[in-house]
C-alpha cells in the first residue's frame, strides 16, 4: 500500500528525501516493484541506493503518513505513528 500510494501521488519529495536525482530514483523504486514479493522492496531500493532496506521503508512509511493517510481516522493516529517513527530516527 505504501509503494503503490506514493507511487500513484508521483512519488512526492522522494528525490529530496533520498538525495538523488528523481529520474534515477523513480526508476529504482518502480522497478522494485516488479518484484512479486512486495517484502523485498525495500531492500531491493537500498541496494540500488546504498542504504539500508530498513531505512528505505522507514522514510517512505513517514512520507505516506505524511503524503497519503488521510485525516478521516483521527489526527492521534497519524500523530502516533510520526512519534515512533522520529524515536526510530533518533536511536
Amino acid at each position: 500500500m505504501v509503494f503503490n500510494e506514493l507511487k500513484n501521488n508521483n512519488w512526492p519529495n522522494r528525490d529530496a528525501r533520498f538525495g538523488i536525482g528523481a529520474g534515477a530514483l523513480f526508476t529504482i523504486l518502480e522497478e522494485a516493484m516488479l518484484e512479486p514479493d512486495h517484502h523485498k522492496w525495500p531492500n531491493i531500493v537500498g541496494d540500488q541506493i546504498r542504504m539500508g532496506g530498513n531505512n528505505v521503508w522507514q522514510i517512505l512509511s513517514k512520507e505516506w503518513v505524511l503524503e497519503c493517510l488521510d485525516d478521516e481516522p483521527g489526527n492521534s493516529f497519524k500523530e502516533n505513528i510520526l512519534t515512533k517513527l522520529g524515536a526510530i530516527q533518533n536511536t
